[in-house]
């Protein structure tokens, strides 16, 4: 939980990820597209608002939307962070999704972490952030769980921590999350597996990671002097584990 950033302390699951090598590299991506401007985000199933707080400290106009009104991980917490902090750049919506209850052409940047996996309708979902985005706007979909078909799906959700506790997990082929943001009308920049990008292996190091994916993974090789074919390998091996998380990086430019 606390890896998670889903702790009852509130304040400290903001410093810990506002000091993550995740949020990090999330602010560069933003700084590389607009050049520092204040933005107006949307921060979509903002949870318990971490990464909302983390955009209004920064100065941008923020909208928290998340329909669990809860004080640990839902609105409630995200209201109280927002009072610690004395945030007047932050709103938050109750809200899905699937219907989002904003005008067209408002946000500068969509961000969702660990929030498409969640979707009951995954095209629809990315067709109203589409709406709701300006032109040139930034979509971030951050760590969002791969699998390759239905058996590997049933065997992700079955080791799943927190699928046990609430039900509330789920998972996608990458030509699903493919398809639906780009039919949806974004173009996508990149996507980065597991292993590629901080995004998706923060709050560890790569060699943690690795040593996790080693765990899993009987007979994974270490690495050592070769480091780019066991790096490579190791990224084909990882590959076979259900569940393995992606990011995308989309724009939209018309």
């Amino acid at each position: 939980m606390e890896d998670a950033y889903l702790t009852e302390d509130l304040k400290s699951n903001v410093e810990r990820f506002l000091s993550s090598i995740e949020w990090y590299t999330t602010t560069q991506i933003v700084r590389e597209q607009f050049n520092n401007t204040k933005l107006k985000v949307l921060d979509v199933g903002a949870g318990n608002g971490i990464a909302s707080i983390g955009f209004a400290l920064q100065g941008h106009n923020v909208t928290s939307l998340e329909p669990d009104t809860s004080k640990v991980v839902g609105s409630g917490a995200i209201r109280t962070l927002a009072e610690i902090y004395n945030l007047q750049n932050l709103r938050v919506v109750e809200g899905f999704g699937e219907t989002l209850p904003f005008e067209n052409n408002s946000f500068d940047i969509v961000y969702c972490r660990q929030v498409l996996h969640h979707a009951l309708d995954l095209s629809g979902f990315l067709k109203e952030t589409f709406r709701v985005s300006k032109n040139n706007a930034l979509l971030l979909t951050l760590r969002d769980h791969v699998i390759k078909n239905e058996v590997d799906k049933q065997a992700f959700l079955k080791r799943h921590p927190l699928h046990k506790m609430y039900g509330g997990e789920n998972a996608f082929t990458l030509e699903e999350y493919n398809n639906a943001i780009s039919s949806s009308g974004f173009t996508i920049k990149k996507a980065m597996n597991a292993a590629s990008s901080a995004l998706n292996y923060s709050p560890w190091t790569k060699e943690k990671f690795f040593q996790e994916v080693k765990r899993k993974i009987p007979f994974l090789p270490n690495l050592g002097v070769i480091k780019t074919a066991l790096w490579n390998w190791n990224l084909y091996r990882l590959k076979k584990i259900p569940g393995t998380l992606y990011s995308f990086i989309a724009i939209k430019n018309k």
